[in-house]
């Protein structure tokens, strides 16, 4: 992640690529994002994880539900690859 103190990306670089939350609302999103695409892949690992609460509130701050954009991200990637397979 990028943030405000290791500016790497431009500032609408990263309101771009990540969205116009705060540090924790793209951490948040991010989180969210990798925990979908974990749950997707059946990681046994996640049942015990997302029962603590630090995980639940961490989840809840994603205000750009990231886990639905990264299962759609995958969802059309699937397809372009099917397509040129």
């Amino acid at each position: 992640m990028v943030s405000d103190r290791n500016p790497t990306l431009s500032a609408i670089a990263r309101h771009v690529a990540m969205g116009p939350a705060s540090d924790a609302g793209h951490s948040a999103k991010l989180f969210s994002a990798l925990f979908a695409l974990c749950q997707e892949l059946k990681a046994s690992w996640l049942v015990e994880l997302e029962t603590e609460d630090d995980v639940k509130a961490l989840l809840a701050a994603d205000r750009h539900d990231g886990g639905s954009i990264a299962l759609d991200w995958k969802a059309e990637i699937t397809t372009l690859k099917n397509q040129t397979a």
